[in-house]
């Protein structure tokens, strides 16, 4: 039973503590030996004697009891058992054993007695014990059916009284799989061997599932014979998903530290390996996975710097985090030969970044230190590239500035050039230009490595042996570049190709020409040669494309640059000839306008002379219609020369340059008010004009103001009072215009007129009803558009008239 340590420990100190056993002399009935308990119940007396009867040590007495069991084995020689009782009433349970020699005759008596009362002490204490028992304790009979057990297994079998698992099969609460192996581990009980404990699944009265921990013990009777098993269950469900899940977890985080694209490994200080995923030996070039318990071998290239200089042992990262204690990261380790090319990834080059941090406790009592190493190559290498192309952008950025800022074919040679070699591993570099009908091609600009670039004027060549069938220019090959790894040996459709001729001759081995095509039309070649064979790359041809591509840009863009050019001083020439036409139409229309003034009103006014001198001198002659005649005349000699004032007023602010400044429009109102005193006497005007500004010119204002005064007053209905409105307000989305209203009650305008009246010679009325020349409303709109403004109307027939004139605020003026 030692493998029970907590119901069938304290079943064993019951059991030991409840029976007294004595051996007899049986010729005289003498106690010759008794153990404690026995021991503990002899009276005081005869404590320090073993050589007296049982009759005088248990009961007190001078002959043995009635009906006692060892005067039965004794005649019988057979185990016997039965009842006596002491004087003080107190009742015993005694059980004869004989011990015989070999012949058969009874050496010994072995007495084994329980008082009954102690027995049911130690029965209620024992009931007491398994109930307070935090296992389950379950006792089966030979058959495996349960005889007794406690609450602690009638709750972990799911019911809330032992009765209710009394009387049936201990297998039944099994579930099946674990049947047989529970069959086979009772019948080994019961065949007398020792069990060490072990794990079943019981299926509870719910159907729920628990897993249990089951001690177990044959139980005797005492006569030695097996009467069945005492066993104990522990409810270990807990414990069952706690490893689950922490199995369930181990695995977890195995998978994903194998998974892990960085090299983890645990060492001893010995370089034992604890632990190491599966990327350490991809890491580390090893046949196959480390195993716990390996000692791991060092590669030499760990042992060396990234510049290849060999490490001493304590040197070493993991070495280093063991001996401080503290951890070392980001060391860095190159393998490959000491100077090899950083990167060479196809000659099995790589980059580690390695880190060591030790444990911070011990291990099993063993200094530990976690490894992590990552293979950085490809990042390394990713960061040369990115350096390269980064530099490769910087300078064709540069080259592309350059080239689309120069201003012709040489410059832009000189700029790509300049350039090339930082981009393209050549000795020689060169720039062609194609003719317009693509038949000959001429060199206009060549350097090399080590010299500076030279501008040719070289001899033209035949570009008839790179032209392919159905294409305008293939390269021969049919692309737009042409790649020769080796000049010597190359055989082409012709042997007269130019300047792959003239590069053989020079001793180049190898050369690269690319098409330099704008419009999708070629345009040049760039070319590229060196002393070495195969000594342009893809890469090489796709940078020379760019540089191409650039180039014909900065081509296309020169040639249009030129025509521009061109076109603008063709320009500049059409112009000084318009403005030299213009200047002469100027001037002739000075001289016209002279003329107008001088000679046209000179015989108007002899007209005029001759016309008053016949009124004054000739009236009794001339009669009443020679009078209407002449004075007819003089009407208009005096129209035609208000006609020839306003054409000349017209014709004169249309050539006239004025200055604009800021001008207070209520002022400029007032001016034309003192103008026209006479002609607004009769009517009524009101004005309301804030105090606004406007950019204008003075006197050409005062003109427009009193032009529309006047015609207010003079379309008006005979008989009626003229009444005119003057206001002004704040308009234009930005508030930055003036407009000017006059309103008056006049006759009105048509609708269909609205856009007429301000076109000269356009008259609406008679002279007879309404006199003028019809030039009035043209010069005032002329003046409104010399000074940035525009004039409009609102008039409906009969309704009477609202002009405005709009002009550019002084007040909210910029600059």
């Amino acid at each position: 039973m030692a493998d029970s340590p907590t119901g069938l420990g304290i079943l064993e100190s019951i059991l030991d503590a409840i029976f007294q056993v004595t051996i007899q002399d049986p010729q005289t009935s003498r106690v010759v030996w008794l153990n404690k308990s026995a021991m503990d119940n002899t009276p005081a007396v005869y404590k320090k004697t073993t050589d007296l009867t049982c009759f005088h040590l248990r009961f007190d007495r001078t002959s043995p009891c009635p009906n006692c069991p060892a005067m039965v084995t004794l005649k019988t020689g057979a185990p016997a058992q039965g009842q006596v009782f002491a004087k003080n009433g107190r009742a015993w349970n005694i059980q004869i054993f004989p011990v015989k020699s070999t012949y058969g005759d009874i050496v010994n008596i072995v007495e084994i007695s329980l008082e009954v009362t102690k027995l049911q002490e130690w029965e209620t204490r024992y009931h007491t014990l398994l109930e307070v028992s935090p296992d389950a304790v379950i006792i089966t009979d030979l058959h495996g059916n349960v005889v007794d057990a406690n609450h602690a297994a009638a709750k972990l079998h799911g019911h809330e009284d032992p009765s209710e698992i009394r009387g049936k099969p201990g297998l039944d609460y099994v579930v099946p799989r674990d049947r047989e192996k529970l069959k086979e581990r009772n019948a080994a009980i019961l065949g007398g061997r020792s069990m060490p404990a072990d794990e079943f699944t019981i299926e509870r009265a719910d159907g729920e599932k628990t897993f249990v921990s089951l001690s177990s013990a044959l139980l005797k009777s005492p006569s030695g014979e097996p009467e069945g098993i005492i066993g104990v269950l522990r409810d270990i469900t807990r414990q069952k998903q706690t490893e689950q899940a922490l199995r369930r977890e181990k695995n977890l985080v195995t998978k994903i530290l194998d998974a892990s694209p960085t090299g983890i490994l645990v060492l001893s200080r010995g370089r034992e390996v604890v632990y190491a995923n599966s990327e350490v030996g991809q890491i580390l070039d090893l046949n196959g996975p480390l195993q716990p318990g390996e000692r791991i071998s060092i590669p030499t290239w760990l042992a060396r710097d990234p510049e290849g200089r060999e490490l001493p042992e304590e040197a070493l990262f993991f070495n280093l985090a063991l001996t401080s204690g503290q951890p070392v990261y980001d060391v860095l380790y190159r393998t490959g030969a000491p100077g090899a090319e950083a990167g060479d990834i196809d000659n099995g080059e790589k980059y580690l970044s390695c880190n060591a941090v030790p444990l911070p406790m011990p291990f099993e009592g063993e200094d530990l230190v976690v490894l992590t190493m990552e293979d950085i190559t490809h990042r390394v290498v990713a960061e040369r590239n990115l350096k390269k192309l980064t530099q490769r952008l910087k300078i064709l950025r540069t080259l592309d500035r350059g080239i689309l800022a120069a201003g012709s074919l040489e410059q832009i040679a000189k700029e790509a050039l300049d350039h090339l070699p930082l981009l393209v591993p050549a000795d020689a570099f060169s720039v062609i230009i194609f003719d317009d009908e693509l038949r000959q091609g001429r060199m206009i600009a060549h350097r090399t490595i080590k010299g500076r670039t030279l501008f040719l004027d070289d001899k033209w060549f035949s570009l008839e042996p790179f032209k392919g069938k159905g294409k305008a220019f293939s390269m021969i090959e049919g692309k737009d570049f042409l790649l020769v790894n080796d000049l010597e040996s190359t055989k082409f459709p012709a042997n007269n190709i130019e300047p792959l001729t003239s590069l053989r001759e020079m001793g180049r081995k190898s050369a690269l020409f690319v098409l330099i095509t704008a419009n999708n039309r070629p345009t040049g070649l760039l070319s590229f040669a060196s002393f070495e064979k195969d000594a342009f790359t893809s890469e090489d041809t796709k940078v020379a494309r760019e540089v191409a591509d650039g180039m014909a840009v900065a081509i296309r863009q020169a040639r249009l640059n030129a025509e521009v050019m061109q076109y603008t001083e063709h320009l500049e020439q059409k112009v000084q000839e318009r403005t030299r036409e213009l200047k002469t139409a100027n001037n002739e229309l000075e001289t016209f306008a002279y003329s107008v003034s001088h000679d046209l009103r000179a015989p108007l006014r002899s007209m005029q002379g001759f016309a008053m001198a016949l009124l004054e001198d000739y009236q009794d002659v001339l009669g009443e219609q020679g009078l209407d005649f002449t004075k007819r005349i003089i009407e208009s000699a005096k129209g035609m020369d208000r006609l020839i004032t306003d054409l000349l007023e017209y014709s004169r602010i249309g050539r006239k340059n004025i200055a604009l400044k800021p001008i207070q429009l209520a002022s400029a109102v007032r001016v034309a008010f003192r103008q026209l005193d006479s002609a607004l006497k009769e009517a009524e005007v009101e004005t309301r004009i804030p105090d606004h500004k406007v950019m204008a010119h003075s006197s050409t204002l005062v003109r427009i103001v009193s032009n529309l005064l006047t015609n207010a007053v003079k379309f008006t209905e005979p008989g009626k009072k003229p009444k005119i409105v003057i206001r002004s307000e704040i308009v234009g989305f930005r508030r930055d215009r003036v407009r000017l209203w006059v309103e008056d009650n006049g006759i009105g305008i048509e609708q269909k007129y609205l856009d007429k009246i301000f076109q000269v010679f356009e008259r609406l009325h008679s002279s007879d009803d309404y006199p003028g020349t019809g030039i009035g409303l043209a010069t005032v709109k002329r003046a409104v558009e010399k000074m940035n403004g525009r004039i409009g109307v609102e008039s409906k027939l009969g309704k009477g008239s609202k002009f405005w004139v709009e002009l550019e605020s002084a007040d909210t003026r910029i600059g």
